[in-house]
């Protein structure tokens, strides 16, 4: 058996030490510091007091809307995801939000009808999710045959072709009509 040994060197480990502070500098200064999710909810003011605040959420990112809310109505956030609830919260996390800090709590979902959206004449909806003030997520979507699903941003990068499992109408159902809700969720609405 052989057996190597060596003798630690201050001058050395002292070296490597600095040489790692200066990577993770750079690596942080590289990225900006981001830790979130791909698209920075941090620039983004989340709070929502009342509907102008909620127009002005949904105006920085370059839409414009009708007036008024097409619907506005409870939710709530099933305490285990299924498939459908899984890939719509693969769009949240892809914009910066994650629906399973809020399982089994209730929200409010506002609904307006987008009126610029390029290219498609059928109707397009922008979908808002609020919890106590603040927004957890959404989407932008077109229930119309063929219709797409995607996050805040007009960019269509992260568009879903989930629309084929009839996401739109699913995700409605899951979040509207729960099997059980704990007596604890029931409360003031948002």
């Amino acid at each position: 058996m052989m057996v190597w040994s060596f003798k630690l060197n201050k001058k050395i480990l002292a070296f490597a030490l600095i040489l790692i502070a200066a990577i993770i500098v750079v690596v942080l200064i590289a990225t900006g510091g981001r830790t979130e999710a791909p698209e920075q909810t941090s620039s983004r003011n989340n709070a929502v007091a009342d509907e102008a605040d909620l127009v002005n959420f949904i105006k920085q990112f370059g839409w414009e809307i009708e007036d008024a809310p097409a619907e506005t109505i409870a939710i709530y956030i099933p305490k285990n995801f299924d498939t459908v609830l899984e890939r719509y919260n693969t769009i949240q996390k892809n914009q910066g939000y994650d629906l399973t800090k809020y399982r089994g709590e209730k929200a409010t979902r506002y609904t307006y009808v987008i009126t610029n959206y390029p290219g498609v004449t059928d109707k397009v909806v922008i979908n808002v999710i609020v919890h106590n003030g603040e927004v957890i997520g959404g989407d932008v979507c077109c229930k119309a045959l063929g219709g797409f699903m995607h996050g805040f941003s007009p960019e269509r990068t992260e568009a879903s072709t989930l629309a084929e499992v009839s996401l739109p109408t699913d995700i409605e159902s899951a979040l509207t009509e729960p099997t059980v809700v704990p007596e604890e969720v029931v409360g003031p609405s948002d």
